[in-house]
């Protein structure tokens, strides 16, 4: 992991790859099952290393109970500038949860910014929230 981790840039497919390792791992630890959904993804896109990893660490430690079974989804939408990915995940956690709370910044965030900051230097947006009942969390890159 040290090698990708120092990487500005990783194949998405690989990152990807971590991900499912992470949720195997999460899953034997948790006694529970977490599932990562994906579609529409561009096959030759590259992203910061641990983006998504970081994502789906913070829906497992704040969107769902100890044992509980958890879906993440991850698609994207692309037009001629950029490229949307889409993160959602449907903890009961959230339940507890209104819109219009307001989300403390936590050390998985700080990381995703700091991440894309380094890897795309004011040409990148983040946008995160409590969406139809799901964590929605959409990070908006140039393409690459």
């Amino acid at each position: 992991i040290g090698a990708i981790s120092s990487a500005r840039l990783i194949p998405l497919r690989q990152e990807l790859e971590l991900c499912q390792y992470h949720l195997k791992i999460m899953s034997c630890r948790r006694s529970a099952q977490y599932f990562l959904h994906t579609e529409h993804l561009p096959e030759e896109a590259s992203v910061p290393p641990l983006l998504f990893h970081s994502l789906i660490e913070n829906g497992i430690t704040h969107s769902f109970k100890p044992t509980e079974q958890g879906t993440f989804w991850l698609s994207s939408e692309e037009d001629d500038t950029q490229i949307r990915y889409i993160m959602k995940n449907d903890g009961s956690l959230l339940q507890k949860l209104s819109p219009d709370d307001p989300w403390e910044e936590g050390i998985g965030i700080k990381y995703v910014k700091s991440r894309l900051e380094e890897s795309y230097p004011g040409k990148w947006q983040l946008e995160y929230g409590l969406r139809d009942s799901k964590w929605e969390t959409v990070i908006s890159v140039p393409h690459s």
